[in-house]
C-alpha cells in the first residue's frame, strides 16, 4: 500500500533519490540541497515500511501575478522509482499537490516538464517557449559589439537589490507573469552558476540596463574540452542577436569547444532576431525546440489563455 505525506524526515534519504533518477553534476545537487530544501516542501509517497518511493518539490517563489504580488510554487523534483511507475503513484502526488495548493489559495503553479505529455492530463498548459540554439563552433566575432557586460558576482549588495530591481522593471514592461526578483533571489542565482563553473552577467547599452543572461561550463566525458550552456537569458527583444555575439566571446574566454543557449522564443515576434542569427550564422548552428514552462491556473481557463505569451519564467529550481 502506498500513503502520501509531507516529508519531515532526514533530507539525505531524498538526496539520494534525487541523484539517482536525476543524474545532475554534484556541485548542482550540493548547492541545491544545502541552498534551497530549507525553504521548500517535499511531498512523498511511502511504502508500507515508510521507505520514500517518489516525491514532489514545491519551491515558493514570490510572483508578479497581473500587478499583483502572488506566493506561489515551482514544481519540481517529480519522480518515482522505477519499480513503482505506470502504477498511478505520480498521479496521486501531483492531484494531493494540486489540492494542497488549491487550499492554500494560489493563482497558479508552473513547472518545466521533462515531457508535456505527463501534465497535460492534469490540466497543465504550455505558456512559454525556448528555442536552443547550438554553435558548431565558436569564431570570434570581426564586429565590435555594441553592449557592454559586467559580473555581478563582483556587485555589493546594494548595487544587487538594484540589479533586481532593474530586471523586474524589466520584466514588468514585457510581461504580466513573472518571478519577481529580490536580493535573495539574486544571490541564489549567482551560488547555483558559480558551483558549475559559471557566472551571472548584467548587460548594458550605453551605460542603460537591457538584461542579464548567466551560464554554465562543462567538461566533456573526457575531461578534454570544456562546453558553455546558457540557461538564463533576460534581454531586451532588439538586442538578442548582439547579445549572441558577446556569448561567443565570453566562450572563447573561457576555452569552450562548444556553445549552446536558451532563448525565449515567440515565432512571430522573434523572426527577426532568428532570421539574422540563421543568415549570419549558416551552417555554424543548430535550432531545437526547448522545452519551456507549464502552468495550471486554479482561478480558470480565461486566467491560463493570459498568461500564455505573457510570462516570463526561467527559474531551474
Amino acid at each position: 500500500m502506498i500513503n502520501y505525506k509531507f516529508y519531515n524526515g532526514n533530507l539525505s534519504e531524498i538526496k539520494s533519490i534525487w541523484e539517482d533518477i536525476f543524474k545532475d553534476p554534484e556541485c548542482f545537487t550540493g548547492f541545491y540541497f544545502s541552498e534551497l530544501c530549507r525553504d521548500n516542501k517535499i511531498f512523498v509517497a511511502v511504502d508500507d515500511d515508510d521507505v520514500v518511493v517518489g516525491m514532489v518539490h514545491l519551491n515558493p517563489y514570490t510572483a508578479i501575478y497581473n500587478g499583483r504580488e502572488e506566493k506561489v510554487y515551482y514544481i519540481v523534483g517529480v519522480c518515482v522509482k522505477e519499480e513503482y511507475r505506470f502504477k498511478g503513484v505520480m498521479r496521486e502526488m501531483m492531484n494531493r499537490v494540486m489540492d494542497y495548493m488549491r487550499g492554500e489559495n494560489m493563482p497558479f503553479t508552473f513547472l518545466m516538464p521533462k515531457e508535456e505529455v505527463y501534465y497535460s492530463g492534469l490540466g497543465f498548459e504550455n505558456i512559454y517557449n525556448n528555442i536552443d540554439i547550438k554553435f558548431n563552433s565558436i569564431v570570434p566575432d570581426d564586429k565590435i559589439s555594441s553592449v557592454s557586460i559586467s559580473d555581478i558576482a563582483d556587485f555589493s549588495d546594494d548595487v544587487l537589490a538594484v540589479f533586481a530591481k532593474k530586471t523586474n522593471k524589466l520584466l514588468s514592461d514585457k510581461y504580466l507573469f513573472f518571478s519577481q526578483r529580490d536580493i535573495l533571489y539574486v544571490k541564489n542565482l549567482i551560488k547555483e552558476h558559480k558551483c558549475q563553473r559559471g557566472s551571472v552577467f548584467e548587460v548594458c547599452k550605453a551605460d542603460r540596463f537591457i538584461g542579464y543572461f548567466s551560464y554554465d561550463i562543462y567538461e566533456d566525458e573526457d575531461g578534454c574540452s570544456n562546453n558553455m550552456f546558457v540557461e538564463r537569458f533576460c534581454i531586451e527583444k532588439n538586442h538578442i542577436y548582439d547579445i549572441l555575439k558577446v556569448l561567443k566571446s565570453v566562450a572563447i574566454d573561457n576555452n569552450c569547444k562548444t556553445l549552446s543557449v536558451t532563448v525565449p522564443y515567440a515565432q512571430k515576434e522573434d523572426l527577426e532576431w532568428k532570421n539574422a542569427l540563421v543568415e549570419n550564422e549558416r551552417e555554424n548552428i543548430k535550432l531545437f525546440k526547448g522545452k519551456g514552462i507549464m502552468a495550471y491556473s486554479f482561478l480558470g481557463q480565461e486566467e491560463l489563455a493570459l498568461m500564455k505569451n505573457n510570462s516570463f519564467f526561467d527559474e531551474i529550481v
